[in-house]
């Protein structure tokens, strides 16, 4: 009786983190989704003209790629 009670309870903690867990990531993916609109704009606006087609115009999931790696690369969340 002890053991599913404790069950219960571990059970319950679980789901509490995940009710927090995946709201933020999910906030997370939509802000850098919005965010990849701007890069493309200003990558398809700027970058074909000044490198005289050299570097073509880029779609929206490329866009959001770039920003992924961008952060991954010089991270983007930390404040160390």
């Amino acid at each position: 009786m002890n053991f599913n009670k404790s069950l219960d309870s571990a059970l319950n903690i679980i789901f509490r983190i995940g009710f927090l867990v995946i709201p933020i990531i999910i906030l997370y993916m939509v802000i850098g989704l919005i965010l990849a609109l701007p890069l493309m704009w200003l990558w398809n606006y700027t970058l074909p003209d000044i490198t005289n087609g050299f570097l073509n115009y880029i779609t929206y999931w490329q866009a959001w790629t770039i920003i992924v790696m961008f952060s991954i690369l010089f991270g983007g969340g930390s404040r160390d």
